[in-house]
């Protein structure tokens, strides 16, 4: 599976905009479940630098829900992934309410959080 996983991922940087090759990914992401999946959300990271900086904003956003889901319940690992996605939404999308959320949630998690301040 984590084959599909890369496979998919190389798609999507070449082709950022391919809606079908994410939901296919997402699919695969949701069901995983191997000890490796640390290592497999380090992959989705690194796709989502590259496929934001092809300015496709909306598949950035939904590989680092993604990548969320990978992480588990690491609190600092949630943490920066919601820091990354309030920066996509204000900064690329434009949604300052949803930016807004992703900072109260970073607040939750760890109270007194500068950059969610």
């Amino acid at each position: 599976m984590k084959d599909q996983i890369q496979g998919y991922l190389a798609r999507l940087e070449e082709e950022p905009e391919r809606l079908d090759v994410l939901e296919k990914l997402a699919k695969l992401v949701n069901n995983y479940e191997d000890d490796d999946a640390l290592a497999v959300a380090k992959l989705v990271s690194a796709t989502v630098e590259r496929v934001s900086s092809a300015g496709q904003a909306e598949s950035a956003l939904k590989l680092l829900e993604l990548e969320e889901r990978l992480t588990g319940d690491d609190t600092d690992a949630r943490a920066d992934l919601l820091y990354r996605r309030g920066r996509l939404l204000e900064d690329e999308i434009l949604d300052e309410a949803g930016a807004i959320k992703c900072y109260q949630e970073i607040l939750e998690l760890k109270p007194g959080d500068s950059g969610a301040e």
